[in-house]
């Protein structure tokens, strides 16, 4: 099966499997082995571009060890912190392939391959900022030692633009977000931000050239993403407005996905912006969901897997932040006082010019008896309430009624809603 957005959510993962050279070298020096070393970058770029680009990526680092800190050693977590430390080292030399060489990191000592997997994923996983980096890496062991080579997609020049471009379409963004709003509130602007600049990029699934589709520039300044790149802008936007957030991999209806967990006043709840984000309407079945819920259309890879494997998660159980429950117009029975309630609701969000909506049908109710009577069986209680909000709002600002889409997921008691305006 499909995932919702109408075809397979490949990875960049599942696309390029990851190119790791195991060169044992008995007694040579770093100059011996042909990759950049530390002089050749210095060499290559003039003081005042590097000054420019450490500024750039020092603009946009953000602050987050999650994955860290589920490395499973220290020496797992020494690589790390090494790759981190010389990710913005990038060489002016182009290789064959059309990448640069990232400055090469030493650690005393001989990791295992699993180890250095390990350790390059978190890194990834934890700094979406650094979005140049590619899947491909090298290492090798020499006396004792191992070194680890990462690569880029973009030379510095290109790095450096992309970061500061970056950086003015985030600083955007948290110009629209209260500083003093709820955890919730702030999670919903910066999501919403994104999904008025990103739509889903068919063409990336088939093409591995399209790294930018897997990435947070993709979803931020190009405009068009596939799930890891609307995962790593949302973990991006998260960071810079206070939520933990994280990114898990795993399928949805049997084809490669990924999402992201957040953390929302002390409790974590699984949340994919490429499902909630949809082809034409906001679904918000996946929008702070427990793991069962989850579950129920996604399945999570295990953890430290080979490939695509996630770190240690923590349970998520909590409900208080769903989206349904905690935004959603609240259904709790059908009398009169219940509906003026609700036409009010209705009547502000369509003086805001919301064009999405949410119900949230009390438990207490049955969930299939309260849908048909709300759009297809009599009282034909929402097509009442549309009518009643109409009457007392202008022109420009009436639903087109028999435009009105709806997505029901029951798993939640909850109702996705299009509205459509008449037009003035």
């Amino acid at each position: 099966m499909t995932c919702r957005k109408g075809t397979s959510m490949k990875r960049i993962r599942a696309l390029a499997v990851l190119l790791c050279f195991c060169m044992i070298f008995s007694g040579c020096s770093f100059h011996d082995f042909p990759w950049d070393s530390q002089s050749q970058h210095q060499q290559t770029q003039t003081m005042s571009e590097s000054d420019s680009q450490a500024q750039a990526q020092k603009d946009l680092k953000i602050e987050q060890k999650s994955d860290y800190e589920n490395l499973p050693d220290d020496d797992c977590r020494t690589l790390y912190d090494q790759l981190l430390s010389g990710v913005s080292e990038i060489s002016t030399q182009q290789q064959s392939d059309g990448s640069y060489s990232i400055q090469e990191v030493t650690v005393s000592r001989s990791l295992s391959a699993a180890q250095i997997r390990e350790s390059v994923r978190a890194m990834r996983n934890d700094h979406p900022e650094y979005f140049w980096i590619s899947t491909v890496y090298q290492y090798r062991y020499f006396g004792g030692n191992t070194s680890v080579q990462l690569f880029s997609y973009l030379s510095p020049e290109e790095s450096t633009e992309n970061s500061q471009q970056l950086k003015q379409v985030i600083d955007g963004v948290l110009a629209d977000v209260s500083e003093n709003s709820s955890d919730l509130d702030r999670e919903i602007a910066v999501f919403h931000a994104l999904s008025n600049q990103c739509k889903y990029d068919f063409d990336a699934e088939k093409d591995e050239s399209k790294w930018r589709a897997y990435t947070a520039v993709g979803a931020l300044l190009d405009g068009k993403a596939v799930c890891d790149g609307y995962a790593r802008a949302m973990e991006l936007l998260c960071a810079y407005v206070k939520i933990p957030c994280r990114i898990i991999y795993g399928t949805s209806k049997g084809s490669p996905h990924a999402w992201n967990l957040v953390k929302l006043d002390g409790n974590w709840y699984h949340f994919d912006p490429t499902w909630i984000d949809g082809n034409s309407i906001r679904v918000y079945d996946a929008f702070n969901v427990t793991d069962k819920v989850i579950e129920l259309d996604h399945t999570i890879s295990p953890i430290n897997g080979e490939e695509d494997g996630n770190f240690e998660m923590p349970a998520c159980t909590a409900t208080e932040d769903n989206y349904f429950v905690a935004r959603g117009i609240h259904i709790n029975r059908t009398n009169d006082l219940d509906s003026e309630g609700i036409i009010k609701a209705l009547k502000e969000a369509m003086l805001s010019g919301d064009t999405n909506l949410a119900f949230y049908i009390d438990p207490s109710i049955d969930f299939q008896t309260e849908l048909k009577a709300l759009f297809s069986g009599p009282p034909y209680q929402f097509q009442q309430w549309v009518e009643t909000a109409d009457f007392l709002l202008p022109s420009e600002k009436q639903i087109h009624y028999n435009n009105v889409r709806y997505i029901p997921f029951e798993a939640m008691h909850g109702i996705s809603l299009q509205l459509d305006y008449q037009e003035s």
